[in-house]
């Protein structure tokens, strides 16, 4: 053994061993005196004792004991430490710190072993995580339970329960206090829920169905094909694309179609585009077959009729209206004693024209001749050409010609 080898050696030992010592104290707390004794062998043991209690460290300090009244402590660094306290409802342990720990401290608790544990609790709630699989959260009458990525729970008191199966691939519900239960598939994909009052389901984007028992309300439909609905306002039904019907109460409309798209729910006043339709109102009755005709009869004794977009007849109180358009028109109003007729053509732009009213009278064949009389007597006659420029023109009013 070399020299150099020697004196270290030497000198760690008188490092451990030197000096032994042995030693009292007095200490002065609140205006006494309190006697301590330490005693130490190098820095492999040191005892310390006094009225309050007793500590010990040793082997460089991995190893540490501590006794104060109902206070104690125990520490074989970096094995094992313990803390507690009765009268403080303190409890500390760690193993391997910080690999795992656990402390209590009143009515809380804590609890980890890293990387892998998690735990934590205290009045009404806890908290535990298991990396990477598991996690149970708990606060009041509401708890989680997750097993990733297979399965979680969710709990509220003994009432309520909704489980996760893969996820969204199954998720179902229960609650014993409205008598519900949930299913959902891949969710939006498939649903059905039930309870004391209503259920619905759907097979999302095909099927869909629903009741409201309480409100009388209930619906299915089986897109695009079938559907029907029911409920305080209006009644709904279609077998597309042979007949639709559509009953709102509330708007006192009815509409029923046949070959075509049936009514549009909810839009009472907007027309279905089938080839048939029979619309009733609170001030009319209509049919139509279209193209080639539709029929209106109003509550005020009032008729429309129309075929093929061309020709129109109409009746009123206030007058009529006959037209076969572009051959004639004919209009009459009986409110303001006025008469219109058209041949081969609409109003001015026609090839004949006639029209009176209280104070004139109006005759003409376009290009040929104009004729305009008065009441007051006065009168213009034009022959081929229009008024002033024709080639023929005679004028008179008030023994003026």
């Amino acid at each position: 053994m070399t020299r150099t080898r020697c004196l270290t050696l030497i000198l760690g030992t008188v490092l451990i061993f030197w000096p032994f010592a042995q030693g009292k104290a007095s200490i002065n707390e609140g205006g006494g005196q309190q006697e301590v004794r330490r005693h130490c062998i190098g820095l492999l043991w040191c005892t310390e004792r006094s009225a309050d209690g007793t500590s010990v460290d040793g082997l460089l300090w991995l190893y540490s004991v501590e006794e104060r009244g109902s206070y104690s402590r125990l520490a074989m660094r970096p094995l094992y430490s313990m803390e507690q306290d009765p009268t403080q409802n303190l409890l500390r342990r760690s193993i391997l710190w910080p690999l795992g720990t656990y402390e209590r401290r009143g009515d809380e608790a804590w609890t980890h072993v890293f990387p892998l544990y998690w735990h934590s609790e205290g009045p009404g709630r806890e908290w535990t995580f298991t990396v990477p699989l598991y996690m149970k959260s708990i606060h009041g009458d509401s708890s989680w339970h997750h097993l990733f990525p297979l399965f979680s729970r969710h709990v509220m008191g003994e009432y309520y329960a909704r489980n996760f199966v893969l996820g969204p691939l199954l998720v179902t519900t229960s609650d014993t206090r409205t008598d519900l239960s949930q299913w959902d598939m891949l969710f939006p994909f498939f649903h059905y829920r039930q309870d004391l009052n209503s259920s619905n389901s759907w097979l999302f984007p095909l099927y869909w169905s629903g009741e409201d028992r309480s409100k009388g309300d209930a619906y299915r439909y089986i897109l695009p094909l079938y559907g029907s609905s029911d409920d305080q306002s209006q009644h709904y039904h279609f077998l597309f694309p042979f007949y639709g019907y559509a009953d709102n109460t509330s708007a006192q409309v009815t509409r029923f179609s046949l070959l075509g798209l049936p009514p549009v729910k909810g839009f009472p006043a907007a027309p279905s585009l089938a080839l048939f339709e029979h619309v009733t109102t609170a001030d009319e009755t209509s049919h139509r077959i279209f193209p080639l005709y539709r029929y209106v009869s109003g509550a005020d004794d009032s008729t429309t009729f129309d075929a093929l977009l061309l020709y129109r007849h109409q009746t009123a109180p206030s007058g009529t209206i006959d037209r076969f358009f572009p051959l004639y028109r004919y209009e009459g109003n009986a409110d303001s004693q006025t008469h219109e007729f058209d041949l081969l053509g609409y109003r001015e732009a026609s090839w004949f024209r006639y029209q009176d009213n209280p104070d004139r009278t109006q005759h003409r064949i376009l290009g040929l001749y104009s004729y305009d009389r008065g009441q007051d007597g006065s009168s213009q006659l034009s022959v081929i050409g229009y008024r002033r420029l024709s080639l023929y023109l005679h004028r008179s009013q008030d023994d003026l010609t």
